[in-house]
């Protein structure tokens, strides 16, 4: 028997689930079809959110629309799954460029709550750990556990009895067509959220996609009493009993396993960083679906308005897709125009 459907969602990594959520929020009629992958981008990312970034401190792009958004979205589902994924947390970052600091103190005043340069006692303390310079400052940030997010996630979205692991071949949609079918299901909405292989299908490429390889490790170092993020050349990151070590970047792309060149610039400026020893216990590479001007790409299929894509979100994706899915849900089902920048237009 056919079942008509408001939309088919295609990937179920951060993007595909935040999508998913919001639309069952909104009571629509959808599936969402995804084949799970342990090492993908959105299992292996630190779910660090930095409200300030870069070499030269600038606020993240839209933060201060971006951050009520996620906190109240990420708290709803923590109710609503029963379980604990997302908190606030110190960032510590090192700064070893004596000139950076009057650029930083400049916007101090600007930042609020955001940030504060580092007390006597916390450098000595993080000194006594790692090899940490004298000047330092005190980001307040968020961390999102992702695969605890999307494990529970998936399992509510199972539970709908809407959620198919299955690969989706992307080859079968149809340019000329306006209505679309997965086994008994009929819909004249398929959104593509399918991260960096949104590039890997003919017929089906996308503009604007800059993909890289993000590498990381995963460590242990049981006289590390770590509790905050560290951000001195790598982010040192505490995940329960481990540490989240990261990133190396990569454009060479050939495949998604990790390299030994990507390991030994790990471990170089990690070395630079420890005092403690430690263990590393993986060593991880995923695609990332970066964009050309690192905005968010979505919009319909420019020759068919049934097809419609909802991606590259990048490093930022934990801050970002909360926000971009609401836009995103007015677009389609309410026919809203897109922000300009985020807008796939823009690329034709």
């Amino acid at each position: 028997m056919k079942n008509n459907i408001d939309v088919i969602i295609v990937g179920g990594g951060l993007a595909g689930l935040h999508l998913a959520l919001k639309f069952y929020k909104e009571g629509l009629s959808f599936i969402v079809i995804d084949k799970y992958k342990e090492h993908s981008s959105s299992r292996i990312a630190s779910g660090l959110i930095n409200p300030i970034t870069g070499r030269r401190f600038v606020k993240t792009w839209l933060y201060d629309e971006l951050q009520p958004v996620f906190v109240s979205e990420y708290q709803y589902w923590e109710k609503i799954f029963n379980s604990r994924f997302f908190k606030s947390i110190d960032i510590y970052r090192a700064i070893t460029d004596h000139r950076l600091v009057n650029d930083l103190d400049a916007k101090l005043s600007d930042y609020g709550e955001l940030c504060r340069p580092m007390t006597a006692d916390e450098l000595t303390l993080f000194q006594t750990l790692t090899s940490f310079p004298d000047l330092g400052y005190v980001f307040k940030g968020y961390q999102l556990d992702t695969i605890t997010f999307l494990d529970r996630g998936i399992d509510f979205l199972k539970s709908k009895g809407i959620w198919y692991e299955d690969n989706f071949e992307i080859e079968s949609l149809d340019e000329s067509q306006s209505s679309h079918r997965y086994k008994d299901y009929i819909t004249n909405k398929v959104i593509l959220a399918r991260g960096a292989h949104s590039t890997d299908s003919r017929g089906f490429t996308w503009p604007g996609f800059n993909i890289n390889k993000g590498e990381v490790l995963k460590l242990s170092s049981p006289q590390l009493p770590l509790d905050s993020i560290l951000k001195q050349r790598l982010f040192l990151i505490p995940e329960g009993e481990e540490f989240w070590v990261g990133s190396y970047n990569t454009w060479e792309c050939d495949n998604e396993e990790p390299t030994a060149g990507g390991k030994k610039y790990l471990i170089k400026h990690l070395d630079l960083m420890m005092k403690s020893p430690y263990e590393v216990r993986s060593h991880l590479a995923a695609f990332r679906p970066a964009t050309e001007d690192r905005r968010p790409i979505m919009g319909y299929h420019p020759s068919n308005h049934s097809i419609a894509i909802f991606n590259g979100f990048g490093s930022k994706g934990t801050s970002l897709i909360p926000y971009f899915a609401n836009v995103f849900y007015q677009f389609v089902f309410k026919n809203q125009e897109l922000p300009t920048e985020v807008d796939i237009q823009r690329f034709y």
